[in-house]
């Protein structure tokens, strides 16, 4: 019992996933923006800094939700089986969201944005900024070109025309039902004629032999599994093991005090990938003001924002703290507003306009912004307002608002963690 409990929370968590990513890769499609861009480009025969610049913001955003969908993907093969079983079928309609929202923005990108050599010699550059390798564009191609992949994504379709019915009563599933209408969006990239496949199997043939090899990467390699029908990626090393382990985090956790802000690195995780800086991710720890003594970190991550154990916030890579200098008061003012958002989904465009949907560094933000003269300076990224985890680092470092307490995971560490105004050198030349 317990564990079908656990295996149905996956589930939960799998699908809000969903619903925080799509509106960003449907938005994909949508972006006259980016095409304007493009079209000024190739008109002019090259791109200008300030046309580069939009381009990799956007295009690092749309491959971090790219592999934000396909982890979810990943997350759910536990729950592999037949679809007469209800968790098992209720995986397939989750998957096979996940699955048209990839395949429907890869559409737009392939078919519709980078119909130039000039673009797509530009998608394939290698861009250190925000860590993407080279050949990303001829990767995205041949998985969508793939007729293998086309042939299991046509077997995934049959099973949800065979099971439409029972696909239509999800809308009224309490869980599930925000899914149905980003599917009712996407689903129509999954029908694709045998001959239109054939004749994007040959184009992309023809587009390798020009760049002279075909990239090797399996970045976004995904296949319908059996009668189940998922796409899985092939995304995580199997043998990498997360530094943090049990004894620090017990470390920490002693010395943690309620409204601490935690900015960590996680070198698999989505949220890391493709982003600037060595610091991508901020969470904010309650302590005892959590409604689950068990869980006092609120965090947003692709499946909304939640109260989670310290075990799974810190299953990490490196991790920094830093204090606000406030009064009590005036922290526990900061939680309050901060419980408010439990509970919402993640916000993948960045908004820090609405509170709708929050963002991780957000929550932070939220939480804090106005209160005893703590003031957060957003800095427009990509043509938006935005607040980094390492804008709040620097921020410790120069002792406005809050000041470093501890960071391990960086170079001078050595397997402890190391607090005050040692660890406050260590995270400023971490940021440089």
């Amino acid at each position: 019992m317990g564990q079908d409990r656990k295996e149905n929370e996956r589930l939960i968590a799998a699908a809000r996933s969903v619903e925080s990513l799509a509106p960003a890769v449907s938005g994909l499609a949508e972006l006259g923006e980016m095409r304007r861009v493009v079209e000024h480009a190739v008109t002019r025969g090259y791109f200008s800094p300030r046309d580069d610049d939009q381009l990799w913001a956007w295009y690092a955003r749309y491959l971090t939700a790219r592999r934000g969908l396909q982890e979810v993907i990943h997350e759910l093969r536990p729950e592999t089986g037949a679809v007469d079983d209800d968790l098992a079928w209720r995986a397939f309609v989750v998957a096979y969201t996940a699955s048209a929202l990839l395949v429907r923005a890869a559409r737009y990108l392939v078919e519709e944005l980078a119909t130039s050599g000039l673009v797509r010699r530009k998608l394939n550059e290698r861009n250190k900024r925000h860590r993407i390798p080279r050949k990303q564009f001829t990767a995205i191609y041949k998985n969508l070109t793939n007729p293998v992949n086309a042939w299991r994504l046509r077997d995934a379709v049959a099973l949800a025309d065979q099971q439409r019915a029972r696909l239509r009563r999800l809308a009224d599933d309490s869980e599930l039902s925000g899914l149905i209408g980003w599917l009712d969006q996407a689903e129509p990239a999954l029908r694709v004629a045998p001959r239109r496949v054939l004749r994007g199997h040959l184009r992309y043939r023809w587009h390798a032999w020009r760049r002279r090899g075909a990239s090797g990467l399996k970045l976004g390699r995904f296949k319908v599994l059996e009668a189940a029908g998922r796409v899985v990626s092939e995304l995580h090393n199997p043998w990498h093991r997360h530094r943090v382990a049990d004894p620090i985090k017990r470390k920490l956790a002693s010395i943690l005090r309620p409204g601490d802000v935690i900015v960590t690195r996680c070198h698999d995780r989505f949220t890391n990938l493709f982003l600037p800086g060595f610091w991508p991710h901020a969470m904010l720890h309650i302590g005892e003001r959590s409604r689950s003594a068990s869980k006092p970190i609120l965090e947003a991550r692709k499946d909304g924002v939640r109260l989670r154990e310290i075990s799974d916030a810190l299953d990490v890579d490196a991790f920094a703290v830093i204090r606000p200098h406030a009064a009590a008061a005036t922290i526990d003012a900061a939680i309050e507003r901060a419980l408010t958002h439990e509970g919402k989904l993640y916000d993948f465009d960045f908004d820090f306009f609405t509170a709708d949907r929050l963002v991780c560094t957000e929550v932070v933000y939220r939480a804090y912004d106005g209160l005893d003269g703590i003031r957060f300076d957003l800095t427009e990224r990509a043509g938006k307002p935005t607040l980094s985890a390492e804008d709040i680092l620097w921020m410790a470092v120069r002792g406005i608002g809050f000041d470093p307490l501890a960071v391990f995971g960086v170079r001078g560490t050595r397997r402890r963690v190391v607090l005050g105004e040692h660890a406050g050198k260590l995270i400023e030349k971490s940021l440089t």
